[in-house]
């Protein structure tokens, strides 16, 4: 029904020229009646031009609708423009285009450059400015000041009658930026905005509107820019029809919804009035599309906002509402459902569309899946181009032009692909420079660093790298302008052929069916040709830095947002609800309806708050919309994409996002369960028949689904009798053989390696029988994991870095070459002072550190740093060790001792016989060891140096876990005690802490307090023998508590409880026991077993620190992948099951 009302607008004067407003609720057909009229028009054939004006993102798909329902296969009589595009053709008919034109990316650099030389101008933002985003959202504000006629001088004028000191900085600083891109600007160039304020002024003296009939469809509102753009057309063309959602019925109860409609008919409408020219008013109140429609889908449109609202209470399957388990299963039903519409219900894929307020989650998402269920789909979304090859490649370049030649910089522009080298050549290289250091100036002189056979291939590729970046830094050293820049890198292009490589870059794209990556490509190396274009002809003759002329060519960059032309007319148009513009819609998917997305109810409050904007409005500046307004367009916005469809209207949500956390359902899913009594909410949370058959779809997305029913049945659990027919397709398809086997030993998939022989096992270990104390240790924390790293013996990547292993051996080699400098000078440990020990270790040090690992410590700050505070450490370490053996009467016996079958050993290797009569040798070497000479006993102490913290436990021995200490002490013993007569007994195993540590203190402390807090922090750990006058000799200086070892001594000569002690007659029992654990690992070792089980005690495993977590792939969640679990036990408990062999083994998971 159409109801024209043109009494109530007809406005006073004798124009003959009209405006008309075509009015009426979403969905009733005003686009279609627009259609009707121009066909009508070309039909008459009159001569009229005839002119449909969309927005700039509906222009492809209004002239796709238009002719369909005009039902031919070309226009030639009525042109479909947007407002920037009608400019173009204006101005290409009135001229005036005598500046230059920027686009939003030129506009960004020139920003960036005023930004860089003002900066020292802003108040408030003198910091911000430099910040990441600063430029974009400064662009966007100028833009929209321009668009709502707000000069830089009516801001700085309106500042100074603001109380707000924030708000007052605000506008100061926008308007002088402001006021400076127009100076800029002035004269010599002109953007968007200009352009569109040039077509105002020009569109006067354009025949191209002169008496035409226009339609204006599509818009929710307009710019103050726009209204004026619409006036000059208003009085220029016969009649101008704009096209609008509203309910002209003021009794309506949705209301609400038309807000932002109203607020946009009365600006027109006052334009009109002072215009003088004639309005009239068509209504339609209903349409054939409307009878069309589904029962259900027509009241939808009527009651979705209305208050109070009516009760639909028949069935409604054409609206459907579905809650899912996680988003990765709402997108798959998504997909299944796509395809079940098309297969068997007659649907083209050109009649469906996915509606999604969260594309940064669902887009990658929906691409994946609707991959798998081969269907055809347009992302209608804008793209970033910040990892684009191509930008990283020019990024990249500037950036080592500068001289720096990073790691980072050069290895992001060599993996680009377009550097010359190839995929193998790159690793290799990069693996050198990680091992060796390149970096800086490494690059410009031959590698010498690392083995001699590959140096002269390696150089060859440096050459064909270096060359043309050299040339492009010499071509852009010091102070040039921005032209010589630009022109310094086209050469650079050039010089490694970058046109060709790209556009065959894009030919394989092309051939291998990656048809939008191939549109991409080309269109950023065009954007980027352009770019150059622009900052020649903005920033000329500008004189500039390397690192200025990036940032503003980066600035460029990161406002680029690329949309992409559909390829083909049938297929799924995917969209945010703000683009969603398609108006022959059959079926619709809203997805992602959950709290907070959909309404989305809050948005970036941007540069200026909300009462800033109140204020500003108050002083008659508009500047964006407010909250309100912002939520009655997101409504509408909703409204007319939920009314769009015609036969099926499906929501979904999520009950769970991406990382397992609760989702709520959006309040509009409550909404529609208040209106529609018999809607219910289907949803994949518990097992369903007809939702799991409907996954059974295209051989490519079934597949997973065949995989999960399978599993489901090994694991016991019932599973629907078609998916066997399933399976049996799968099985005699010959081309998904590989794919079934892979997934079927999947199935039975063991990561566990089965046992290696006797002979293997000795073959792999070298053939003989020694071994050290760690690799035995190594193997009972994982057998696996040992055979990797002594059988296998994979080999990691190695960086040109100190780790915590090099920190370590630094400090020992430092404290070996302290007692070898003594020895050599004829000095006693015991005579030493402070002086002579800081001397003798400065003296080592400096012998150590410089040629450390092809001089590491001289390639960067960082590492001169640690140097100092390595030399620190030592000094500190040598002088503590020192003083801990000048206050007992425990001798120095040696450094570096080891134990072992060669000439060069200081003892004898420990024997241990294995059940088969074999004998395993133990090897190793001890940081220091001490003795106490008594005339019928040598009491020993052990001492290892560790560079961070350790502690030793009685269960770490007890299961094999930390057995270093104990057979240290056992193999000075058995040596000493083999040399002579006098019995030799266990004095103490200690870990000493290479370290200078920092000590906080809650008031200013004298030298000698703090040397007393760094003694305690520097406390050895570990067991004494429980001998008081044992004890006291390893510290003579003590009354209560040691500063030297971890015990407390009572008056009565008792140990308090707290005391690391334990008795001689345990610690010789725990030799035995240790040396019994010993042998057990090396049969096991030798017999050949390489099982995945490594230790867990307590929160810490094997794992957390092992190299070979990728290759084992241990998950608890295999049958055969398991912890082995040391449980907590008292030291009583365990010294009971030493003693006690038929126990040895009890609580071990």
């Amino acid at each position: 029904m159409v109801a024209i009302e043109s009494g109530a607008l007809q406005m006073l004067g004798v124009s003959s020229l009209s405006v008309r407003y075509i009015l009426g609720r979403a969905g009733v057909g005003k686009t279609h009646y627009i259609f009707e009229e121009i066909k009508k028009k070309l039909e008459e054939n009159s001569g009229e031009k005839l002119i449909l004006l969309v927005p700039e993102q509906y222009t492809l798909q209004a002239e796709r609708d238009l002719l369909k329902s005009l039902d031919t296969l070309g226009i030639m009589g009525v042109e479909v423009l947007s407002i920037s595009r009608l400019g173009k053709r204006v101005l290409n008919e009135t001229g005036g285009k005598n500046k230059t034109f920027i686009n939003k990316q030129g506009k960004n650099m020139v920003l960036k450059r005023i930004i860089n030389e003002k900066a020292g101008e802003l108040t408030i933002y003198s910091r911000a400015c430099r910040q990441q985003g600063f430029i974009e959202n400064m662009a966007d504000l100028i833009t929209e000041l321009k668009q709502q006629d707000i000069t830089p001088e009516l801001l700085l004028e309106k500042r100074v009658f603001s109380d707000d000191t924030a708000l007052e900085q605000k506008l100061h600083d926008i308007g002088l930026i402001y006021q400076y891109f127009n100076s800029y600007m002035q004269d010599r160039y002109i953007d968007m905005e200009d352009h569109i304020n040039l077509l105002i002024k020009k569109i006067k003296d354009s025949s191209m509107l002169l008496h035409a009939r226009v339609w204006i469809d599509s818009f929710t509102t307009f710019s103050s820019q726009s209204l004026r753009v619409i006036e000059e057309i208003m009085v220029l063309a016969n009649e101008t029809t704009i096209s609008l959602t509203i309910d002209t019925n003021p009794d309506v109860r949705d209301a609400q919804i038309f807000d932002l409609s109203w607020f946009t008919i009365r600006k027109i409408r006052d334009i009109a009035g002072k215009r003088g020219l004639k309005q009239e008013m068509v209504s339609i109140g209903g349409h054939a599309e409307l009878e069309e429609k589904q029962p259900a889908l027509v009241y939808l449109e009527r009651e979705l906002y209305a208050y109070p609202f009516n009760l639909y209470e028949d069935e409604c399957p054409q609206i459907q509402i579905f809650a899912a388990r996680s988003i990765s299963n709402e997108v798959e039903h998504l997909a299944a459902e796509v395809v079940e519409l098309v297969r068997e219900k007659g649907y083209r894929y050109r009649d469906i569309a996915v509606v999604c307020n969260n594309m940064e989650t669902y887009g990658r998402l929906i691409k994946r899946a609707f991959a798998n269920y081969d269907i055809p789909l347009f992302m209608d979304e804008k793209r970033e181009i910040m990892g684009n090859p191509i930008v990283e490649l020019i990024l990249s370049v500037l950036e080592i032009a500068r001289g720096r030649y990073r790691y980072e910089d050069v290895f992001r522009y060599l993996k680009t692909g377009f550097a010359g080298i190839g995929w193998d050549e790159c690793d290799i290289l990069e693996n050198y420079v990680l091992a060796n250091g390149i970096r800086g100036k490494d690059w410009k002189s031959p590698f010498t660093r690392g083995k001699e056979p590959d140096l002269p291939m390696l150089n060859r590729w440096r050459e064909s790298i270096v060359m043309p970046l050299e040339k492009l830094e010499e071509m852009g050293r010091g102070k040039k302008t921005a032209r010589e820049i630009s022109q310094a890198l086209l050469g650079f292009f050039e010089l490694i052929d970058l046109p060709n490589e790209i556009e065959n870059w894009a030919d394989t794209l092309g051939d291998n069916a990656y048809y939008e990556m191939q549109s991409e490509s080309r269109q950023i190396w065009n954007l980027v040709m352009l770019m150059l274009e622009q900052i020649m002809e903005l920033l000329g003759e500008q004189v500039t830095g390397l690192k200025e002329y990036q940032q503003i060519l980066e600035a460029g960059l990161q406002s680029y947002e690329m949309g992409i032309i559909p390829t083909t007319v049938d297929q799924v148009l995917v969209g945010s609800i703000q683009r969603s513009k398609s108006h022959d819609i059959q079926a619709l998917f809203v997805i992602g309806v959950n709290d907070g997305i959909l309404p989305a109810g809050s948005w970036p409050e941007g540069v200026f708050t909300e009462e800033e904007k109140s204020w500003l409005k108050g002083q008659g500046l508009e500047v964006g919309l407010s909250r309100e307004l912002k939520t009655a367009e997101e409504n509408y916005l909703i409204y007319s994409a939920i009314t769009k469809p015609s036969r099926l209207l499906r929501l979904s949500y999520a009950c769970s996002d991406m990382e397992s956390r609760a989702l709520r359902p959006s309040l509009l899913i409550a909404r529609f369960r208040q209106l529609f009594s018999r809607l219910s909410i289907s949803h994949d949370l518990i097992e369903d028949q007809e939702i799991d058959r409907k996954m059974i779809s295209t051989p490519k997305s079934t597949y997973k689904y065949l995989v999960d029913n399978l599993r489901n049945h090994l694991d016991g659990r019932n599973v629907d009798e078609i998916w066997w027919d399933v399976y049996s397709w799968y099985r005699d398809n010959y081309s998904w053989q590989d794919k079934n086997r892979a997934v079927m030993s999947g199935f039975f998939h063991d990561n566990q390696p089965g046992s290696l022989s006797g002979n293997k096992a000795r073959h792999i270990y070298e053939g003989h029988l020694r071994t050290s104390v760690s690799r035995l240790e190594q193997y009972i924390n994982c057998p696996f994991a040992h055979f990797m790293h002594y059988g296998l013996k994979p080999e990691k990547r190695v960086l040109y870095e100190i780790a915590v292993p090099d920190i370590g051996d630094i400090l020992h080699k430092t404290m070996q070459g302290l007692s070898r400098e003594l020895y050599r000078e004829k000095l006693s440990w015991r005579e030493i002072d402070r002086v002579t020990c800081d001397n003798i270790v400065n003296k080592v040090s400096e012998e150590i550190l410089p040629n450390y690992y092809q001089g590491i410590f001289e390639s960067s700050s960082r590492y001169r740093y640690m140097c100092q505070r390595l030399k620190r450490i030592s000094r500190r370490a040598a002088w503590t060790l020192t003083a801990h053996l000048q206050k007992g009467a425990f001798s120095f016996l040696g450094h570096e001792m080891r134990f072992g079958n060669h000439e060069y050993c200081d003892f004898p290797a420990l024997e241990v016989e294995l059940a088969d009569g074999e004998i395993v040798y133990i090897e190793g070497r001890i940081d220091r060891v001490d003795v106490l000479d008594e005339d019928d006993a040598a009491y020993v102490k052990i001492i290892d140096y560790k560079s961070s913290d350790h502690s030793l436990k009685l269960s770490d021995i007890y299961y094999g876990l930390n057995l270093q200490l104990i057979i240290y002490l056992a193999a000075v013993m058995h040596g000493l005690q083999s040399r002579g007569e006098k019995t030799v007994r266990p004095g103490g195993i200690f870990y000493f802490k290479l370290d200078d540590p920092l000590i906080e203190a809650g008031e200013e402390l004298d030298q000698e307090a703090i040397e007393t807090a760094i003694n305690k922090k520097l406390k050895m750990t570990g067991l004494a023998v429980a001998d008081a006058r044992i004890v006291r000799q390893m510290d003579l200086e003590f009354a209560t508590a040691s500063d030297v070892v971890p015990v407390r001594i009572k008056q009565n000569g008792d140990f308090y409880s707290d005391a690391s002690v334990l008795e001689e007659e345990w610690f010789e029992k725990l030799l035995q026991y240790a040396l019994q654990r010993v042998g057990e690992a090396a049969e096991e070792m030798l017999g050949g077993c390489i099982k995945i089980e490594p230790t867990k005690s307590g929160l810490h495993t094997s794992c957390t620190y092992c190299d070979y977590k990728s290759i084992c792939q241990f998950d608890q969640l295999l049958e055969n992948n398991s912890y082995k679990v040391i449980p907590v036990s008292s030291d009583e408990e365990l010294i009971k099951r030493i003693n006690s062999p038929s126990q040895e083994d009890e609580g071990i998971v």
